[in-house]
């Protein structure tokens, strides 16, 4: 193989890498999106599940048989605004890790970039020297 096809494959299997990590990349922001989403979603139930039970403390003591399923159904809220908090925390969990994770491909992807860079840098020099000397020997 000669070395401008072996430049060529270094090209391709470096633009092949860079679209993995970008791909990647994406789907990662996607994925943040999508938890984010969630996580905001799961917040804004836990804050009607928290208004509901507020609103339902406020009408207690009237007639006995209306506190008793009151009572009932807030028990049930709390149950539900437990799962929520717990379900917002899994998630906000899950977020800081995808947040992590995505923090460090990206880091990943700009030291290939850096490196590719420097690669590409080198590799034209190289491409410029043979090509000059090319030149030489052909006049």
């Amino acid at each position: 193989m000669s070395s401008c096809e072996s430049e060529r494959e270094l090209w391709r299997q470096t633009r092949k890498y860079i679209n993995e990590y970008e791909d990647k990349a994406a789907e990662l922001s996607l994925d943040l999106r999508r938890e984010r989403s969630a996580l905001d979603s799961a917040a804004n139930r836990q804050q009607q599940i928290q208004q509901e039970e507020s609103k339902q403390k406020q009408h207690t003591g009237t007639l006995h048989q209306k506190c008793n399923e009151q009572r009932i159904q807030l028990l049930d809220l709390q149950k539900q605004s437990h799962i929520a908090s717990l379900e917002a925390a899994r998630l906000n969990q899950q977020l800081q890790l995808i947040q992590k994770d995505v923090q460090g491909k990206v880091q990943i992807q700009k030291k290939s970039r850096d490196m590719y860079a420097a690669h590409l840098k080198e590799q034209k020099g190289v491409l410029e020297e043979y090509t000059a000397y090319c030149n030489a020997t052909s006049d």
